[in-house]
């Protein structure tokens, strides 16, 4: 099997699909990264004295934007048809 995710994601219905994929975005891609750039983490701790607490919260509504599209685009694309709003697992 060359995606182990796929198929769990697959049988979800749409929102949590959507959240899923919303949510690792978010905090795995984007808030955990090993970047040192205004609104992460890291970006929190080495860029202090040049980046103020304002330019960090000034971004966040960017980074939760491209997390819901990318969210939306994936677990759009993840359905069978339209009006198909995935299944339970049975």
């Amino acid at each position: 099997m060359l995606y182990p995710l796929f198929d769990t994601l697959k049988s979800w219905r749409f929102r949590k699909r959507f959240l899923v994929i919303a949510s690792l975005y978010v905090v795995l891609g984007f808030w955990a990264a090993t970047v040192a750039a205004p609104g992460t983490i890291e970006g929190m701790v080495y860029l202090r004295p040049f980046v103020t607490p304002y330019v960090h919260l000034a971004v966040q509504p960017e980074i939760i934007g491209q997390g819901l599209a990318l969210g939306l685009l994936i677990a759009g694309a993840m359905t069978d048809g339209p009006g198909d709003i995935g299944v339970a697992a049975a």
